[in-house]
């Protein structure tokens, strides 16, 4: 299996991925708090940061996993020695009592509750990441050959930059490894159960995974695992022509985002005026930034 993650010389113009155009397609003017903070000349990039930076309870509870289940393939890539029970719990620990310490969870901070306690954030990455440790896929993946462990790639560095459609998009896997001439992309999720949500994303994964592999898309398997309450796989199937519908879709989408700038190579933005807020103030109750737009 040969393995050639390309590196792209940089460009200012966007990149499509698919929170990228969730955000642009949520709220005008949440996308241009997100991505355009430094042309904003009424509140400052040093604020805008601030509240940019809130997270909440839900979200970092899938970083904190992310991040332990990543260290553990890491690991496992070197070496199948059993895992160490209580040093992991310590990794996760540590890495809850950070997150409290440093972060400010967006609920708390707009009095929807009170403070994020620890068991909120511990027992679920736990739970998490014990499910992942129990499951098949593990088994299966720590029993692989070494020289296929070698090979995993493991939330590689940077944005996933890759080309859709000859459009810069970013791609990001969580876990590609390889068995049997087939390639299989792991997308971790901590939320409820939902393969219609994240078909895009996983269509993103597999041309991803061409690209760098060089492989066809019928030798790639794109797969949900969500942890929460139990391990649950979803394969999702990607064939050319959903390929082909996704690249124009993304074209489409880009070319959206695009309309909202001044200079499309540059990627500076319109005035902030020409992104206007969401009428729908329900999803005001999720924005970090509501309190910029008089909401919260």
């Amino acid at each position: 299996m040969k393995i050639s993650i390309k590196s792209y010389p940089f460009t200012s113009i966007l990149g499509w991925s698919a929170s990228r155009y969730d955000t642009f397609n949520y709220c005008k003017r949440r996308y241009y708090y997100s991505y355009y903070a430094k042309f904003d000349q009424d509140i400052g990039k040093e604020l805008i940061a601030k509240f940019k930076s809130m997270t909440s309870a839900a979200l970092e509870v899938g970083i904190i996993t992310h991040d332990i289940i990543s260290a553990i393939l890491q690991r496992v890539a070197k070496s199948t020695d059993p895992i160490d029970q209580n040093r992991l719990e310590a990794k996760v620990r540590i890495a809850v009592e950070e997150t409290l310490r440093n972060k400010v969870m967006m609920e708390y901070f707009y009095g929807q509750r009170g403070e994020v306690r620890f068991d909120e954030l511990f027992e679920p990455v736990m739970q998490s990441v014990t499910n992942f440790l129990n499951s098949d896929r593990f088994a299966w993946a720590s029993g692989l050959d070494d020289s296929l462990r070698k090979l995993w790639v493991i939330e590689p560095e940077g944005f996933g930059e890759t080309r859709l459609g000859g459009l810069k998009a970013y791609c990001k896997v969580d876990f590609m490894l390889f068995d049997g001439g087939k390639v299989y992309v792991l997308d971790w999720k901590t939320g409820k159960p939902d393969a219609l949500k994240y078909t895009r994303q996983m269509i993103g994964y597999s041309l991803y995974a061409k690209e760098v592999t060089g492989l066809d898309l019928d030798h790639i398997q794109p797969t949900l695992a969500f942890l929460r309450d139990e391990y649950a796989e979803i394969a999702v199937e990607v064939k050319e022509s959903d390929a082909a519908k996704f690249q124009e879709q993304v074209k489409l989408e880009s070319q959206e985002m695009f309309d909202m700038t001044i200079d499309r190579d540059g990627n500076i933005p319109k005035e902030k005026s020409e992104f206007p807020m969401t009428e729908n103030y329900m999803r005001c109750k999720l924005c970090e930034f509501r309190r910029l737009c008089g909401q919260g």
